[in-house]
This record gives structure tokens, sequence and C-alpha cells, in this order.
């Protein structure tokens, strides 16, 4: 087998909890810890996991500082500014990693449906948490790292496994932090919000939902959600997932050789010939014609 370097630049794991599917990606930073003194003011595509094994220093966000230290671990979310200045005697040692998440429909559930909702309502309202002493955590990372360095029988179920704990442990945790209160407070800021709409929207196309579904998550008024939309997306509830919807069609029929009678079972549709009617009357094609007139259009 390659050394623990060269494996883990090839590495991209998939994991699940339940319907929740992670895509996670590792390069030598989690096996080979990286040491930073500094870094700029950044943001990323991705979400991020940092786990600190030893040093010291301070990490930042745009309103709030918290300490590095070891066995403490901080998660940024796609788009949040952030950085790290480390204590020039005692420089941050670190493993990390990237990953995303979306929900696929065909997989066989093993969480209840409320469950499935917690999670996915936690992971897409975090922006950044950040946590300390957790010696569980620890372990199962270096479990993670002897599996893959390993390649025994089983190493790759076995990884797939852990990482679902991780993030299972994960978020849990945050959970906890938000004192069991799975519902957002009124005085919650106006960009998380809107961030939290965003994401559902993206998370949600597939599913059939109203606006009291997302009513219940921001915790406010169907007259106050309804304004929010209608001044952020300039349409409508309805409007709004069904424009979900076509684009995650598109990216499919783009970006993949699934067969228009998978995409729309992906898209939740249990009528293929209703799927067909329903991208024909939003994009004025089929799904088949989209797909051909996309790779005519790239040769």
């Amino acid at each position: 087998m390659k050394d623990s370097t060269e494996s883990a630049n090839e590495w991209n794991i998939k994991a699940n909890i339940g319907q929740i599917a992670f895509n996670i990606s590792i390069d030598s930073n989690f096996f080979n810890y990286t040491t930073q003194q500094y870094s700029e003011r950044h943001k990323h595509a991705t979400f991020e996991f940092h786990f600190i094994t030893k040093g010291s220093g301070t990490i930042f966000t745009d309103n709030m500082q918290y300490k590095a230290v070891p066995d403490s671990y901080y998660i940024v979310n796609a788009g949040v500014y952030h950085m790290q200045k480390g204590v020039a005697s005692d420089p941050i040692h670190r493993y990390s990693c990237k990953f995303e998440f979306d929900i696929e429909n065909n997989m066989n559930n093993s969480c209840s449906e409320e469950e499935i909702k917690n999670f996915v309502y936690v992971l897409s309202t975090i922006q950044f948490f950040y946590s300390r002493n957790l010696n569980r955590i620890r372990h199962i990372i270096s479990e993670i790292q002897s599996e893959l360095m390993s390649g025994a029988m089983g190493y790759y179920s076995k990884v797939q496994h852990l990482f679902s704990l991780l993030f299972i442990s994960i978020i849990r945790e945050i959970a906890t932090d938000y004192k069991h209160n799975l519902k957002i407070s009124p005085r919650t800021y106006q960009k998380d919000r809107l961030n939290i709409i965003d994401n559902f929207f993206d998370l949600n196309y597939s599913h059939k939902v109203t606006l009291e579904d997302l009513c219940k998550l921001v915790h406010i008024s169907k007259s106050q959600l309804n304004r929010i939309i209608k001044e952020k997306y300039k349409m409508t509830f309805k409007q709004k997932h069904m424009e979900a919807q076509v684009e995650h069609i598109k990216d499919m029929l783009v970006n993949s050789d699934m067969s228009i009678g998978t995409i729309s079972e992906k898209t939740g549709y249990t009528s293929e010939s209703n799927f067909t009617a329903f991208f024909k009357h939003s994009t004025g094609v089929s799904p088949k014609v989209y797909r051909k007139q996309d790779r005519e259009s790239s040769l």
C-alpha cells in the first residue's frame, strides 16, 4: 500500500447518517498534522473540520474569538470568514478535512424522519462551532487514520462507519449547545434566517414541503416569511421551491449519466411522465432534449 500521505491525496470518503450523505475530502493534512502560525482572514467553498492536537493560539471569526488548545476542534461552514493566530513559542498542530452533505431519497433510512430533520437543521444552521477537551473525537480520528493507513480487510466500510460516528458526536454536541432547542429564537439575526431559508430550499428540493414547515424553523409568522421570500427571491414560496427543483434537475442532467427515470426518482417523482411534463413546463424542453443540447454545445 502507498504511504499515508500519498494515499490521503486520493481519498474521497462517502458516509451516511440515514438519508444524509456526507462527501468527505481528505488530503495529507488529515494524516500528517500541519503547523500554521498565522492565516489571513479567508473563507472556503465547503465545510472544514479542524482538530488541534498541540500548541496554542486564537481562532477569530468576524464577531467572536476562541482559544486554540490541544483536543479542541472547530467546524467552519462554507462562506464564513475566519482567521487563526498562533503563539510563536507554541505553534498550532492540527488535522483537517473538508466535507459537504446532501439528502439522498433513495437511501434506506435507518433514522426516523424527525431525527433526520433535526440533524439537517443543525447542519444547515451552524456557521462556526468550537469545542474543547473531547478525547472521544481524538479517539475516532485516530481510528480513522489507523484504518486508512493499514488497508486491512473491510477498512473502507469501517472508515465510513467511523466518520458517521464522528458527525453524530459533533451534531449531538452542537444540539446540546443549542440547549436542545431545535427552533430559532425570535431574536435570531436576519442574516441567519436568510441562510436557513436558502438551505431549506436547497435541501428540500425533492420533498413535499410547505410554508408552515419553514415557519417552524425560523420561528416567524407566515405573513412575515412570505414577505421575506418575496423580497429576497422576487417570487413566492411555491415558485422558489420549483426553481430549486429545476436547478437540481439541470445539474443532474448535465453532470451525471443517470437515466431520466433515476433523476425523476431522486427529485421525488413517482411518475416519469409527470416529471418530464414538469421540467418541460418550467424550461420549454424535455429533460432528454435539455441533456442532448448541453452535450452538443460542449463539443
